[in-house]
């Protein structure tokens, strides 16, 4: 990552920090961090798991209980959000038209970039049945299996 981003003319520097004190930082807005890495997949499955975090309500200045780590504030987007929150149960079709506005909104101007996605592999010998895998947490559930 820090070559790539001296490539393209940055002046950057790694700093491996304990994994709590990382986290800390970046999202404690006093600490100016830049640059983090941030494992992040869908708590529940919902548009508001990832709209959330880039609400102008979510960032909580000066403490590392911000939640809006990137502090993206665009009060379009979250207009278009507050809509889609209250029309999803009623016109779900229209709801979705407003998330994917917000997510254009959000995806054009580039608050975060995915660098990566997790990508797991299960092997099971023929004698393992019941097999099954949980795609939100990428673990198979092994309590499900039996074996013959």
């Amino acid at each position: 990552m820090v070559r790539t981003l001296r490539r393209l003319g940055y002046d950057a520097s790694l700093r491996i920090l304990p994994i709590r004190r990382h986290f800390e930082s970046m999202f404690d807005t006093s600490k100016r961090v830049q640059v983090g890495v941030h494992p992040w997949i869908a708590d529940y499955p919902s548009p508001t798991s990832f709209f959330d975090a880039f609400a102008c309500a979510s960032i909580r200045r000066g403490t590392p209980l911000n939640i809006n780590a990137s502090q993206f504030c665009d009060r379009t987007t979250d207009r278009l959000t507050a809509e889609a929150k209250r029309l999803q149960l009623t016109d779900p079709a229209r709801a979705q038209a407003l998330w994917s506005r917000a997510e254009r909104r959000i995806v054009d101007q580039a608050p975060l970039v995915a660098a990566y996605n997790f990508f797991n592999t299960d092997l099971v010998t023929e004698r393992v049945g019941n097999y099954q895998h949980n795609w939100v947490w990428g673990d198979a559930l092994l309590d499900q299996f039996w074996v013959r």
